[in-house]
């Protein structure tokens, strides 16, 4: 079987016949750590608070993430999961504004991502 979008590290185990063209989610994943450290060395951001699809897609790109950026020095206020089907956040925006981070990680697709972070930009808040 070749998946050109799974990212589960448990799928590398079922079957020597199993490949991948997507990066696995596994502790050392390329996708997470990368996002952590141009957050903490190029954006400058010292905490942020992280939102995540309720799957095993984003539980385990939010825990790389968040393990990377706090291992460089950062802070994560808060870490909130969404469902897939979710359209309102806009309690789960409002508690992560309230924390008054210097940036949002949004784990998860994109088509997911803009309206929340159109929302989480707007001016007076979700």
């Amino acid at each position: 079987m070749l998946s050109p979008s799974a990212s589960s590290p448990k799928l590398s185990v079922i079957s020597k016949y199993f490949f991948r063209v997507y990066a696995s989610d596994a502790a050392d994943a390329a996708e997470g750590s990368f996002m952590a450290a141009t957050a903490f060395q190029k954006l400058h951001l010292r905490s942020v608070a992280i939102m995540y699809i309720n799957n095993e897609f984003g539980l385990g790109l939010q825990r790389v993430f968040r393990d990377r950026f706090e291992t460089l020095g950062g802070k994560v206020h808060l870490t909130l999961a969404c469902d897939r089907d979710q359209t309102d956040s806009r309690t789960q925006l409002t508690r992560i504004k309230a924390t008054r981070p210097d940036g949002l990680f949004l784990a998860g697709y994109y088509q997911d991502g803009g309206w929340r972070v159109k929302r989480f930009c707007a001016p007076g808040g979700p």
